[in-house]
């Protein structure tokens, strides 16, 4: 029988069920999970510091091997855990307890690795590690609910729309880096809109700027409306979208430490912010095709009534007045297939 997904949650249960040591140099650990061919304890230290520690079976890892960060420490040390005998363990400590929470995610996913990993335990310690660099690195930023709500569609579109995963993919995610649309590759671009919604059909969105559906340099530009509704009982939220896009570029080789990088770049820090927890049903997802009379203001629209002084302008727009323009309302339609397809072909140049 396959065995039940760690969790976060478990992790800090774990955690909480050790008993902090009365020295200062002693180490209290318990073993998150029973079927791993490697010894693994979430133990506490006698400062109250969470730790990590993965046995060095083969005595070969190294401190070279692995690259700590700020907040996270790497050491490769003989610990006696709760009375045990000594053995060599790679250990990662958490430094900061404002960090816990990233701390318990990052242990999570490492001990997750280490389950289905047919490489050495040192080798799927110093890749997750790498891949979870840039969170490590990018401060405590935290990402308020209106870039949470925003960074939700774009993820939603990545995965279910352009099917994310494989090399060069990333390449297309542009709202990362600040780009005039949130995903372009030469046949199209895509700007990306989500409202949190309860009831009603046709959200509005608000169009930041006169360049914001501004037609881009070559291709077809189209706009993709998410409409969603806050569901506690829901599983759609930052970090279960983070998860997959991991996983899938991580199966197929791909950019999956570039991802993090492009994440961490938007405030994500996985188990550091309740918005990156909050989960959304889906209501409604319309993608336009941004041409002809499309209501829009960019400054090739306005033309003469461009007022001088004015610089840019920021609007709202009614989806309800966008039907003539509606082109797909599913991955799986004709339409989206075709974005796919030609995003694969970008991607194999």
């Amino acid at each position: 029988m396959e065995s039940r997904r760690l969790t976060r949650a478990d992790m800090d249960a774990v955690w909480g069920r050790v008993a902090r040591p009365a020295g200062s140099e002693e180490m209290s650990g318990l073993r998150p999970v029973d079927d791993l061919n490697v010894t693994v304890y979430a133990a506490v230290d006698g400062s109250g510091n969470r730790h990590l520690l993965i046995e060095d079976r083969t005595g070969r890892a190294t401190e070279s091997a692995f690259e700590g960060t700020t907040g996270l420490g790497v050491a490769v040390r003989e610990l006696s855990v709760s009375g045990r005998p000594a053995s060599a363990f790679i250990d990662l400590e958490c430094r900061r307890q404002q960090q816990r929470g990233m701390f318990s995610a990052f242990a999570t996913d490492l001990v997750t690795c280490l389950q289905g990993a047919g490489a050495s335990p040192e080798q799927v310690v110093a890749r997750v590690l790498k891949r979870w660099k840039a969170f490590w690195r990018a401060g405590h930023r935290q990402l308020t609910r209106e870039e949470a709500i925003g960074l939700f569609g774009e993820l939603w579109f990545f995965l279910y729309w352009l099917d994310a995963g494989g090399d060069g993919d990333l390449q297309c995610w542009t709202g990362s880096e600040g780009s005039r649309h949130d995903f372009q590759w030469p046949a199209a671009s895509v700007e990306v809109k989500t409202a949190v919604k309860s009831s009603g059909d046709w959200p509005e969105h608000t169009i930041s700027s006169l360049e914001q559906l501004a037609d881009p340099v070559q291709g077809n530009l189209y706009l993709f409306s998410l409409l969603v509704a806050e569901d506690p009982i829901a599983r759609n939220s930052i970090d279960s979208l983070v998860s997959e896009l991991t996983s899938r570029f991580e199966s197929t080789g791909g950019e999956a430490e570039e991802l993090t990088a492009a994440l961490a770049s938007r405030g994500v820090r996985p188990g550091a912010s309740d918005e990156q927890t909050s989960t959304y049903r889906i209501r409604a997802e319309r993608l336009y095709e941004v041409t002809g009379g499309f209501p829009r203001l960019t400054r090739e629209t306005l033309g003469d009534a461009m007022v001088d002084g004015i610089v840019d302008a920021s609007y709202r727009l009614a989806t309800a007045s966008c039907a003539s323009w509606l082109v797909a309302s599913s991955p799986s339609d004709e339409l989206a297939n075709w974005l796919r397809s030609t995003l694969e072909m970008w991607g194999r140049r």
